[in-house]
Protein backbone atom coordinates (compact mmCIF):
# COMPACT_ATOMS: atom_id res chain seq x y z
CA UNK A 1 0.00 0.00 0.00
CA UNK A 2 1.98 3.14 -1.32
CA UNK A 3 1.97 6.42 0.88
CA UNK A 4 1.96 8.89 -1.58
CA UNK A 5 -1.56 8.63 -4.25
CA UNK A 6 -0.32 8.19 -7.54
CA UNK A 7 -2.37 10.93 -9.12
CA UNK A 8 0.30 13.34 -9.45
CA UNK A 9 -2.13 16.18 -8.70
CA UNK A 10 -2.86 14.53 -5.67
CA UNK A 11 0.33 13.74 -4.38
CA UNK A 12 1.59 16.98 -5.09
CA UNK A 13 -1.06 18.52 -2.89
CA UNK A 14 -0.20 16.58 -0.05
CA UNK A 15 3.54 17.04 -0.51
CA UNK A 16 2.42 20.68 -0.35
CA UNK A 17 0.28 19.76 3.40
CA UNK A 18 2.77 17.65 4.70
CA UNK A 19 5.51 20.59 3.76
CA UNK A 20 3.16 23.53 5.66
CA UNK A 21 2.03 20.98 8.41
CA UNK A 22 6.12 20.49 9.27
CA UNK A 23 7.21 24.28 8.34
CA UNK A 24 4.42 25.38 11.49
CA UNK A 25 5.92 22.38 13.58
CA UNK A 26 9.37 23.91 13.36
CA UNK A 27 7.69 27.73 14.02
CA UNK A 28 6.22 26.36 17.33
CA UNK A 29 8.78 24.47 18.66
CA UNK A 30 10.89 27.60 17.92
CA UNK A 31 8.42 29.90 19.31
CA UNK A 32 8.53 27.64 22.57
CA UNK A 33 11.96 27.39 23.36
CA UNK A 34 12.93 30.72 22.20
CA UNK A 35 10.72 32.12 24.77
CA UNK A 36 11.56 29.77 27.57
CA UNK A 37 15.64 31.76 27.04
CA UNK A 38 14.63 35.30 27.02
CA UNK A 39 12.51 35.66 29.85
CA UNK A 40 13.93 39.14 31.28
CA UNK A 41 12.31 40.65 33.86
CA UNK A 42 11.30 44.73 33.76
CA UNK A 43 13.35 47.11 35.80
CA UNK A 44 12.29 50.43 36.57
CA UNK A 45 14.11 53.34 35.63
CA UNK A 46 16.76 55.03 38.08
CA UNK A 47 16.28 58.32 38.08
CA UNK A 48 15.44 60.88 40.57
CA UNK A 49 11.94 61.64 39.13
CA UNK A 50 10.88 57.95 38.87
CA UNK A 51 12.27 57.16 42.64
CA UNK A 52 10.21 60.77 43.92
CA UNK A 53 6.96 59.01 41.83
CA UNK A 54 7.39 55.75 43.31
CA UNK A 55 7.51 57.36 46.73
CA UNK A 56 4.28 59.95 45.70
CA UNK A 57 2.27 56.91 44.80
CA UNK A 58 3.35 55.32 47.82
CA UNK A 59 2.06 58.28 50.19
CA UNK A 60 -1.04 58.52 47.99
CA UNK A 61 -1.92 55.19 48.70
CA UNK A 62 -2.15 55.49 51.94
CA UNK A 63 -5.18 57.50 51.49
CA UNK A 64 -8.29 54.97 50.42
CA UNK A 65 -9.96 57.41 48.48
CA UNK A 66 -6.66 57.85 46.53
CA UNK A 67 -6.56 54.06 45.83
CA UNK A 68 -6.93 54.54 41.82
CA UNK A 69 -4.94 57.51 41.21
CA UNK A 70 -1.09 57.11 40.31
CA UNK A 71 2.25 59.28 39.39
CA UNK A 72 4.59 58.70 36.73
CA UNK A 73 7.19 60.97 35.53
CA UNK A 74 5.65 63.13 32.34
CA UNK A 75 9.14 64.98 31.67
CA UNK A 76 12.96 64.36 33.11
CA UNK A 77 13.93 67.76 32.57
CA UNK A 78 12.22 69.74 33.90
CA UNK A 79 10.93 67.60 36.11
CA UNK A 80 6.82 67.22 35.78
CA UNK A 81 4.53 64.44 36.74
CA UNK A 82 1.93 63.15 35.50
CA UNK A 83 -1.22 62.07 37.42
CA UNK A 84 -3.97 59.90 36.34
CA UNK A 85 -7.20 57.67 37.41
CA UNK A 86 -10.15 58.35 39.08
CA UNK A 87 -11.82 59.24 42.59
CA UNK A 88 -15.23 58.80 43.41
CA UNK A 89 -16.43 62.17 45.06
CA UNK A 90 -16.09 65.87 44.41
CA UNK A 91 -14.14 66.41 47.54
CA UNK A 92 -11.26 63.80 46.80
CA UNK A 93 -11.08 65.55 43.62
CA UNK A 94 -10.42 69.00 45.20
CA UNK A 95 -8.25 67.48 47.90
CA UNK A 96 -6.13 65.92 45.18
CA UNK A 97 -3.84 68.56 44.61
CA UNK A 98 -3.47 69.77 48.22
CA UNK A 99 -2.58 66.16 49.00
CA UNK A 100 0.00 66.11 46.22
CA UNK A 101 1.73 69.67 47.54
CA UNK A 102 1.59 68.00 50.62
CA UNK A 103 3.75 65.21 49.74
CA UNK A 104 6.02 67.28 47.58
CA UNK A 105 5.38 70.35 47.69
CA UNK A 106 7.87 71.89 45.08
CA UNK A 107 6.74 69.67 42.21
CA UNK A 108 4.84 70.32 38.96
CA UNK A 109 2.02 68.02 38.69
CA UNK A 110 -0.36 67.59 35.42
CA UNK A 111 -3.54 66.08 36.46
CA UNK A 112 -5.74 63.96 34.74
CA UNK A 113 -8.13 62.52 37.15
CA UNK A 114 -11.65 61.72 36.46
CA UNK A 115 -14.62 61.65 38.42
CA UNK A 116 -15.73 57.59 39.11
CA UNK A 117 -19.13 56.75 39.44
CA UNK A 118 -19.83 53.93 41.67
Amino acid sequence: MPILPSDPSARWKMILAISIIFICFLWIVYFTFSNFGSRRLATAPDSPGWTAAHQINQELEKDRAFADVGVAVLTENPLKYVVKGGVYSQADLDRLPEALKRIKPDAEYELQVELLKR
